[in-house]
């Protein structure tokens, strides 16, 4: 007699199933059914290559299938994995224990599966049972929010738990939230190189009310970004800590599901994200693969996605730098500018049902310095082997990037006729070793259509910048935090 279907070894294909249906589950209403197809598609169709590749090896269809299963499952939740680790046993998961540890795993298991004469019925029919009915259980769960879908489809961030009061239909104004990376304020330019910034006269003519004593309460982006959106400081990061890989991780998942999102998503706001960060539901759409957009709430966990994110540096910069990479990667950077600018004029040309919140985060004027103060690209090779705090191509790049500035809020203005909020933000100031305090000195200013700018003030710093605007906004009651900088270094 045959083998009983239910010791056939086909679970190997479910993990794959399982994996894109539970993403789906998780993140309903944001990946259309065809995505999550090809995406099925193309892992199930990866697990039987290394099926038949280890079937060739093995000359058995169930030691196959474990390896196959195996290999299948470290690639598509190795960052659930890393993630744990990093929690309840840090030192095993960086990168170089991680990957050393699951290798040797590999070959234990095949070098187990090749001299071992066991047949494993018992574990196939588990396997099999377990992930089917795990399949079933996420078709039952998109199934049922797809004829009961929740109130707001469109949004998975829950109403905050300290119950701020939900602002009326006629105080939601659309909101732009605009950063450029390492802009400093004029205040600084000024003082520490003699620079006068024009761009404040063009801000006080269009309504802008300047924060010029402004500073941000972290030197790095990712932490600074964090700590803004999350209006909170970064509990167990000290002054003068160096930081790792690790931790600029952490801040990416912070990022990621913030208060300032989950506060204006619960009143019922619309999140645009053209940044450099990932957004719960949003992601960025910079660096697509050729993946569909929306399937990234779904692999960025995976183990290339999260080698790539975390480590795909050293080919761009350092003594293993690739050139042809590097100069493909600035102009990449250069691309992503200007199509996150014509995103944010595109957005503010529609009219929507709802309030709007739109992020831009703009890596300009930060290195790479790509253009003159005559808007003339400069020398790539220059650009890219140069000095990040060469001030004299930071200040030319800046007066670049004024001029994006001043076209954009023009033209945000304009299409909006002055009834939406911008929020014209650096996330840190000019970082150069040599002038630790210029790291924190950012620009910072906000228009509201009402002008109401009392709750705002000439020193605020980062942390603080969405609670007096909600204040000011929404009638909140946002306690102001002290207002404080935490100077952070890299290992050496």
């Amino acid at each position: 007699m045959g083998r009983r279907p239910i010791t056939e070894p086909f679970f190997f294909i479910l993990i794959p199933i399982f994996f894109v249906l539970h993403g789906c589950s998780e993140n309903f209403g944001f990946i259309g059914i065809g995505d999550a197809f090809l995406l099925i598609s193309i892992y199930v169709l990866v697990a039987l290559m290394l099926f038949a590749l280890f079937f060739f090896f093995f000359r058995n269809k169930t030691r196959a299938a474990l390896i196959a299963g195996y290999l299948i499952a470290i690639y598509l939740f190795f960052g659930y994995l890393k993630d744990f680790l990093k929690i309840h046993f840090p030192g095993i998961s960086k990168y170089v224990v991680l990957l050393t540890i699951l290798l040797i795993s590999v070959v234990i298991l095949i070098t187990f599966l090749a001299k071992t004469k066991r047949n494993f019925s018992r574990i196939v029919m588990y396997l099999n049972l377990v992930l089917s009915i795990f399949v079933v259980i996420d078709v039952a769960s998109i199934t049922i929010k797809t004829l009961n879908p929740p109130a707001d489809k469109f949004s998975i961030f829950p109403v905050l738990n300290n119950k701020k009061n939900i602002i009326s239909d006629a105080e939601k104004p659309d909101i732009y939230f605009l950063i450029f990376d390492e802009y400093a304020s004029s205040v600084a330019l000024k003082e520490n190189y003699n620079f006068e910034n024009d761009l404040d006269s063009f801000l006080d003519q269009k309504g802008f009310q300047i924060q010029k004593g402004s500073f941000s309460n972290y030197n790095f982006t990712p932490f600074s970004m964090a700590s803004t959106l999350n209006m909170s400081y970064l509990n167990g990061i000290q002054n003068n800590e160096k930081v790792t890989i690790d931790d600029y991780g952490y801040c990416h998942k912070l990022i990621s599901n913030n208060e300032v999102i989950r506060f204006l998503s619960a009143n019922g706001y619309e999140i645009f994200n053209y940044s450099i960060f990932d957004l719960k539901g949003n992601p960025s759409p910079v660096n697509q693969t050729l993946l569909p957009l929306k399937t990234r709430l779904i692999t960025d966990n995976t183990l290339f996605s999260r080698i790539m994110k975390d480590m795909s540096w050293i080919f761009y910069a350092g003594r293993f730098a690739i050139k042809s990479l590097a100069i493909k990667r600035l102009l990449l950077i250069d691309q992503s500018n200007n199509a996150s600018i014509d995103s944010v004029l595109h957005r503010s040309l529609k009219i929507s049902r709802k309030p709007t919140f739109v992020y831009a985060h703009l890596f300009m004027p930060h290195a790479p310095f790509f253009y003159n103060k005559n808007g003339t690209m400069r020398n790539l090779d220059t650009v890219g082997s140069e000095s990040v705090d060469r001030i004299d191509a930071y200040l030319g790049y800046l007066q670049y990037a004024n001029k994006k500035i001043e076209d954009l809020i023009t033209q945000i203005q304009n299409n909006t006729r002055n009834n939406a909020v911008i929020i014209l933000m650096g996330d840190h100031g000019f970082r150069r070793q040599v002038l630790k305090h210029d790291s924190y000195q950012n620009m910072n200013a906000v228009f509201f259509p009402k002008k109401n700018y009392g709750p705002l003030y000439d020193s605020i710093s980062n942390v603080n910048q969405f609670r007096a605007i909600f204040n000011g906004l929404f009638k909140q009651t946002f306690a102001l935090l002290k207002d404080s900088t935490i100077y952070l270094d890299i290992p050496h």
